[in-house]
């Protein structure tokens, strides 16, 4: 509402109080221009919210994922078991939240991840005679934080494609629960059952590709393809205790027979979506 607006509005008010007149009808007019002129002079300070990426700067996000493991069996493989059936570990799942700030075509995230792969359960190992020394049921998980910087390359207001690339660093833990058979007691001190685990922590490396589009109110969805690559090697035992390369104490190295290092790949490829929930910045 302008001044001269404003000026009418006012010598309006004073005109209408000068006159003695009781009449209900003039009484009812005037109620009527007050509410006009204030519907007025409020339609005028009020917007409506408009999604645009070039106008977002900040959001709490999170994301799912899953993808292909590529540890096989080599949470619970032992040299001397040179066939395994049942169960090898299959689909990796991940979680991750935090904070997404984007800005000029570039975006930039803070965030927390935590993944685990799909339980093995009733997995067996068997000797080159075909004689099984075990079952195994077997779990893992990993979290760590991580940062991650992406380019947009094409965008529009409501749309855009993006190339990311992060990093951080995990800590993994994994745990096999064993039964075994007569053969594999002679091979492991004479234990039926045992639980095994072992441990390391390592840094890790994002490369993805993906889309993140308007969905509703402040909210946008992202559709990504990537590769989760783990540097993770070093095993700790967790515990101490006995197996097929004989006795070990608690964080001390992870060896199959021969004294190599045990070896477990952390790393697979995956397909993720999440979601972005921005924050209503004064404009």
């Amino acid at each position: 509402m302008g001044f001269s607006g404003f000026t009418h509005f006012t010598f309006t008010v004073i005109w209408l109080s000068s006159q003695v007149i009781f009449s209900k009808d003039l009484v009812m007019k005037m109620r009527v221009y007050l509410l006009t002129v204030s519907l007025m002079f409020f339609s005028k300070n009020s917007y409506g919210r408009v999604f645009d990426f070039n106008m977002e700067s900040i959001a709490p996000y999170f994301n799912v994922r899953t993808g292909m493991s590529q540890a096989g069996s080599d949470p619970y493989a032992w040299q001397t078991s040179t066939s395994y059936g049942g169960d090898e570990v299959g689909l990796m799942y991940g979680g991750e939240f935090g904070l997404y700030m984007r800005g000029g075509g570039f975006g930039f995230g803070l965030g927390l991840l935590v993944h685990t792969y799909d339980p093995v359960t009733g997995g067996t190992g068997s000797n080159a005679g075909g004689t099984q020394l075990f079952s195994v049921d077997s779990e893992g998980i990993s979290y760590g934080g991580l940062v991650s910087f992406d380019m947009q390359l094409a965008q529009t207001k409501t749309y855009n494609w993006k190339v990311s690339l992060g990093g951080g660093y995990e800590f993994i833990k994994l745990e096999n629960t064993y039964s075994y058979s007569t053969a594999g007691q002679a091979l492991s001190g004479g234990q039926a059952t045992a639980i095994e685990s072992f441990k390391t922590a390592a840094p890790f490396v994002l490369l993805s590709v993906g889309t993140e589009f308007y969905l509703s109110g402040t909210t946008t969805m992202n559709v990504t393809a990537g590769y989760h690559y783990s540097m993770a090697s070093d095993w700790k035992y967790g515990e101490g205790g006995n197996n097929f390369a004989g006795a070990h104490l608690q964080e001390g190295a992870a060896i199959l027979e021969d004294g190599s290092a045990r070896d477990v790949s952390w790393s697979y490829p995956f397909l993720q979506i999440g979601f972005q929930f921005y924050v209503d910045t004064v404009r």
